[in-house]
């Protein structure tokens, strides 16, 4: 096999994700109809944000420590750490965001941080750092943006939704949900196909992509299966 015309391999790498896209989860699902208990959002809350929220900008940093001078990369990636740790504009930290849903469910800041993840995300948090700090920048810069922020969006809407039409939040509560749906969490995303098509152009780098983006969204997917198994020995 040949490699591909670079905006082709970006286009099948988003084919592979929207194939087996989160938001077609159950679990999301279930919270888009209202048929998640306030129990229930509670324990999906403490394990959502161990999955990501509590690393994310750090894990974006790692990349930008180790990826080639290139100022467009650069900026793009500094751009993410800046937004999501909210240095322009604090009131719209994301962490900040996801402990206002919290506290609407009655949850501390304590209690979400000290949570303990189940077992499928502890495997997947293992998974991922290894992906962030330790395989090349491109791979990292490929599950971000293609599987991670690349879905974040859509099923980050999604929820938000649910939660609007069906428990007693205000948009303030669900102000985390709101942001990730916008797009601002599509531009973040933008940062990966840019540099798939720049660097990704030989065949044994785009066989490696695509199989790490194959993999990647199946250990995802096992996430969602994991919290909403832990869900079922929550009150209903």
């Amino acid at each position: 096999m040949t490699a591909v015309a670079s905006r082709l391999f970006v286009e099948e790498l988003r084919a592979i994700v929207d194939r087996h896209h989160t938001k077609d989860h159950s679990l999301v699902q279930r919270i888009a109809r209202g048929e998640v208990s306030r129990e229930g959002l509670r324990f999906f809350a403490q394990q959502y944000y161990q999955r990501t929220a509590r690393m994310f900008p750090k894990l974006v940093a790692a990349i930008y420590s180790r990826c080639p001078d290139d100022a467009e990369l650069e900026h793009m990636l500094l751009a993410n750490v800046v937004s999501e740790s909210g240095f322009e504009h604090p009131e719209r930290e994301h962490k900040r965001l996801f402990f206002q849903f919290g506290r609407a469910l009655g949850l501390s800041r304590d209690e979400i941080e000290t949570a303990r993840p189940v077992p499928e995300l502890q495997a997947f948090i293992g998974w991922r750092d290894r992906i962030f700090y330790d395989a090349p920048w491109l791979d990292a810069v490929t599950v971000q943006s293609f599987v991670f922020e690349g879905q974040n969006a859509v099923r980050a809407a999604v929820i938000g939704r649910g939660l609007q039409a069906h428990y007693p939040f205000t948009a303030e509560d669900i102000a985390f949900w709101l942001e990730h749906g916008s797009d601002v969490e599509e531009e973040h995303a933008d940062v990966g196909p840019r540099m798939v098509e720049r660097y990704a152009t030989t065949e044994e780098i785009q066989a490696r992509l695509r199989a790490l983006v194959t993999d990647a969204v199946e250990v995802y997917w096992i996430v969602f299966d994991g919290i909403e198994r832990g869900m079922q020995s929550t009150p209903a």
